[in-house]
């Protein structure tokens, strides 16, 4: 009973950070093209980052019910799921997680942005976030 929901854990997480890191890149690689600058500002992260969230989400949050449901024994299967919810069931309370989840990937991609200026530093061609205009 330790490991249970072990599996879609796993599965959950690698999807979600997947997810989120392709979209955020490709978001900021569509607003970086043809500029100047190699990386964005607050703001500019921030918008790219909530979108990022909520489609992770929304992608994801069916697996995480699973997944908290298999720790708590109450399921055996994905199709157990489906079937005692419903496919809108299986969105039940994604609202909540939405609220709970686009702050804190925001705030992880702006902690990321900033790490990418420490470690890629402007001179090195990588460079960093434009804190001012």
């Amino acid at each position: 009973s330790l490991f249970m929901g072990l599996g879609p854990s796993a599965l959950c997480q690698m999807a979600n950070l997947g997810l989120n890191f392709g979209m955020y890149e490709t978001l900021q690689a569509r607003h970086l093209a043809g500029r100047k600058t190699q990386r964005t500002s607050f703001a500019v992260t921030l918008m790219h980052a909530v979108p990022t969230a909520v489609a992770s989400s929304v992608a994801v949050y069916p697996l995480d019910l699973l997944r908290r449901q298999y720790q708590m024994g109450e399921r055996r299967g994905a199709w157990d799921l489906i079937r005692s919810l419903g496919l809108r069931g299986c969105y039940r309370g994604l609202h909540f997680e939405i609220l709970k989840v686009a702050p804190a990937i925001s705030l992880n991609f702006w902690c990321y942005e900033m790490m990418r200026q420490v470690v890629l530093p402007a001179t090195a061609g990588t460079s960093a976030i434009m804190v001012s205009r």
